[in-house]
Formats: C-alpha cells, sequence, structure tokens
C-alpha cells in the first residue's frame, strides 16, 4: 500500500540541491521561447545596468505582461466592483502617504461587516504598481467575495529595506484600525501579495510579530514569496 501513496513535494520530503529543478527550468525555457525572449542576453543586459535602468526595465516588462492578460474576465470583474483611493500616511521615511487603491464587489456595498485581503503586488519589490494589478485584484474580490485593499507600497531603488515593507506594515494597522469606518471585519482581515509582494507580506508578517501584533491579521498568504535571490546569484545559496 505504501508504494502507491503519491508521494508529494513539500518541505517534509524535498532537500535543497542547490538546484532549479529541471521540469520547473523546461517550463520556463519553453514559456520565454513562447514570448521570443533570449534569457541570457536578458541576463546580460540587465548585468550591465544601474539599479534605476534595471527598475525601469522590469516595469516596462511588468506592463507587457499585464497587456498579455487583460480579458473579460478581468474587465467584467473591474465593472463589478465600486472602486476608491485611500491615503495612508505614515513617518518611517519621512513623510509620505500610501496610496491604496480599494477594489469592492457593487453585491457588497451596502455590507458593514466585510471581510478584505490587503494585498501586496508582485515585481521584485522594484516594479509594478497597484495600477497594474487593478483588473486582477478586481477578479479576487469578486472571486473572494471580499474587498481588497490594493497597496501602492514604495519601490527601490528610490527606497531600501525595510521601508516597502512598513509601508504595508501601516496599512494593516489602518485598516485595522478604521475597520468600522471602512466596512471591514476587523477579525476576518487577510494578507497577501505575490512573489515581490510575498515578500513584503512575509516582511509585515515578521513585523506584526515583533510588535506583538499577530492578532491584527487573521490570514497571511505570501504566494511565492521572493525570499531568495536565486535567480540572480550563485544556486549554492539555495
Amino acid at each position: 500500500m505504501a508504494e502507491q501513496r503519491v508521494k508529494s513535494k513539500n518541505l517534509f520530503n524535498f532537500r535543497p540541491a542547490g538546484v532549479v529543478d529541471a521540469d520547473i527550468l523546461a517550463k520556463e525555457k519553453a514559456m520565454m521561447e513562447e514570448f521570443g525572449v533570449d534569457m541570457s542576453a536578458m541576463m546580460e543586459q540587465w548585468a550591465a545596468m544601474s539599479d534605476e535602468e534595471y527598475a525601469v526595465a522590469v516595469n516596462g516588462m511588468m506592463e507587457g505582461m499585464v497587456a498579455l492578460f487583460k480579458g473579460s474576465v478581468y474587465s467584467e470583474a473591474e465593472e463589478s466592483c465600486d472602486h476608491s483611493t485611500m491615503g495612508v500616511p505614515t513617518t518611517h521615511d519621512g513623510d509620505y502617504e500610501v496610496q491604496v487603491l480599494v477594489h469592492t464587489p457593487k453585491a457588497l456595498a451596502q455590507a458593514d461587516s466585510r471581510a478584505c485581503i490587503i494585498y501586496a503586488h508582485g515585481g521584485g519589490a522594484i516594479g509594478g504598481s497597484a495600477t497594474m494589478y487593478k483588473g486582477f485584484l478586481s477578479h479576487m474580490a469578486m472571486d473572494c467575495g471580499v474587498v481588497v485593499f490594493n497597496v501602492d507600497y514604495r519601490l527601490a531603488p528610490g527606497t531600501r529595506c525595510p521601508n516597502n515593507v512598513l509601508d504595508f506594515y501601516e496599512v494593516i494597522k489602518y485598516v485595522s484600525l478604521h475597520a468600522s469606518d471602512l466596512g471591514v471585519d476587523p477579525a476576518r482581515i487577510a494578507i497577501a501579495g505575490e512573489s515581490g509582494g510575498g515578500y513584503i507580506c512575509a516582511g509585515a508578517m515578521v513585523q506584526l510579530a515583533r510588535q506583538d501584533e499577530a492578532h491584527l491579521v487573521k490570514l497571511a498568504v505570501p504566494i511565492i514569496p521572493m525570499l531568495s535571490d536565486y535567480c540572480f546569484s550563485d544556486t549554492a545559496a539555495m
């Protein structure tokens, strides 16, 4: 019977080998070929760029990817949501107001105790924006039946860690403190983010724990979080 069990690839039976799995590399190669991208040439170009030039390049690449994924599903989701913007004042890196896009399903407009997700967009913490994620996060709001707070945290090289994490953390604190005014149930606040946004989410989890404030968040979902730099350094560091 034991021989027939499916062996999942998880932390309990996955041994780091200092390499990226062959199946992942094959899929990545196929995707790059489909998009007409020469990764070796791109990496050489990136290595020669300044921090500012690299950030511009990544933003350009992300804008192209966002355009590829625009479709009726996201457009319909945007039309099915009310959209607003709020500013969250911060002082950890000068006086700065973090902008947050709020995506609320129209069906929840009159509710006064809604679950919410506070989300950090991807982009390696140097690219992307809340605006780029408007369609995707409107779809998330509709699919999950929640209000989504789409955080436009500051990016490198314009800011440095931990300021981007603290931007996100301050939004969490703001939503929790003003839950009643925002029509949010303070007991149903989730945080999430993918890739660079996963790092922002994970960093905020650490900050909440350090401040003994983990109770402010019901659920944290750092998705494929950027917690190592294996793409850009020696794979032995894995």
